[in-house]
């Protein structure tokens, strides 16, 4: 884990349905779990960790018909800094990628649950916030192992990622070691 004061915002379970890309058919995957952590040492949220694991044993042997966003050449030009398909065999399928997004304003269930969560807790969130955010996503069988690690930069309005990085490349330098430390401890520990 990064250094800070970490406490538990959302925790939240799935069970997606995954296509054989055999047979077509679609299937039940793996149930997973979701959590969300945050650090912070004032009133926001300067840190975050969201992740996804396996909550149990494999229901079946298919596997995801199309690869996640994140490992897609084309993903998020706006917004990518850095990205990294290590495998694209279905079979094991690894990536990375660092981008600037606007966090807390996703609609996904897990981020959904985390603003009920922050909320709760009196912990205010910005959805202009900008973040550097560090995806890994890793896959055993039909187990979808995913990490996003989060730092919060600033609340400005960007045209992309170009003048993005021209005013923040000393943080983004330090976040990129930071969080590659992450990924290499992450694949280690998951991906065996």
């Amino acid at each position: 884990m990064p250094d800070g004061d970490w406490r538990v915002a959302a925790v939240v379970a799935s069970v997606g349905n995954i296509r054989n890309v055999s047979t077509g058919n679609e299937d039940s995957s793996n149930p997973h779990g979701q959590l969300f952590l945050f650090s912070s040492d004032k009133s926001e949220v300067d840190k975050f960790l969201a992740i996804t694991l396996p909550l149990g044993p494999l229901r079946n042997r298919s596997w995801i018909g199309n690869l996640p966003g994140l490992c897609q050449a084309d993903w998020s030009p706006k917004s990518k800094i850095w990205q990294e398909a290590v495998s694209l065999d279905h079979a094991a399928l690894d990536c990375s990628a660092v981008y600037v997004g606007r966090v807390f304003s996703w609609n996904d269930d897990l981020t959904n649950a985390a603003k009920f969560g922050l909320k709760d807790l009196g912990v205010n969130y910005g959805r202009a916030a900008n973040y550097l955010a560090s995806g890994t996503y890793l896959s055993r069988g039909a187990g979808t192992y995913f990490l996003t690690y989060g730092e919060y930069v600033d609340s400005e309005r960007y045209e992309g990622v170009t003048p993005f990085k021209g005013k923040n490349e000393k943080v983004i330098e330090m976040f990129n070691y930071k969080s590659d430390k992450l990924r290499r401890g992450f694949h280690q520990d998951v991906g065996g």
